[in-house]
């Protein structure tokens, strides 16, 4: 945010004009508090695209002190794209994604240095784009515990769909774009919304469908 700009939020509370009915009617559409609807209107939030692929998702400053890390997600990225790398932490009722790294033109041999500079933990497991495995294998060799995501037919819908089944808690700039952006294809010639998503900016959301994917499978390696 510009340190010259003053951000405001205010939602039907401020508004003294709104009689008792209008707000009733307002506040029967809560629901369970986490339509798009109810983000803009009820919470004066910025709402995310009609057709996004993820909805529901609550910003928040941090994380319980009781929340566990379990994964980290990796997709990599170099000269056009940023490389990406998230954390997933269990909490309660549900799961929190943390934005840790979002940069471009990361050399594969700087790897071990930035995951050291944003005091990425050794111990936890890292998934990670198995289409660099050559940097895979830097990180391994500096005492990273990293292994591939798994790429298999129907990955991607499956991925998808496990991150859908989970109650989401998100904090980070990046990430919050991604989020209020990433949506389904649509085809030009008839406005079909297609069971794809749109590629773009979507790489931290690419690294969390690594990692949750793999959170929600049963492992015997590891």
């Amino acid at each position: 945010m510009r340190a010259d700009v003053a951000f405001i939020k205010v939602t039907y509370k401020d508004n003294e004009a709104l009689d008792e009915a209008t707000v009733k009617a307002i506040e029967m559409r809560r629901g369970d508090g986490t339509s798009n609807w109810w983000r803009v209107y009820g919470l004066g939030e910025v709402g995310s695209l009609e057709g996004n692929v993820y909805q529901g998702w609550q910003r928040v400053d941090h994380f319980p002190d009781l929340a566990k890390l379990v994964r980290y997600g990796l997709d990599f990225g170099f000269s056009n794209d940023e490389t990406a790398l998230a954390s997933i932490y269990q909490l309660e009722d549900g799961l929190g994604l943390k934005e840790e790294v979002y940069e471009k033109g990361i050399l594969p041999s700087k790897y071990p240095e930035i995951l050291k500079s944003h005091n990425i933990d050794p111990s936890v497991l890292i998934v990670a784009d198995g289409a660099r495995p050559e940097i895979i294998a830097e990180i391994k060799k500096a005492g990273y515990r990293i292994i591939p995501a798994l790429k298999d037919a129907g990955s991607v819908k499956r991925g998808i769909s496990r991150v859908q089944d989970q109650k989401i808690y998100y904090t980070g700039e990046n990430l919050e774009r991604e989020f209020l952006t990433y949506a389904w294809r649509v085809k030009k010639s008839t406005g079909e919304t297609l069971d794809e998503p749109q590629d773009g900016n979507d790489h931290l959301l690419d690294a969390l469908r690594y990692a949750i994917d793999d959170l929600k499978r049963p492992r015997f390696d590891f």
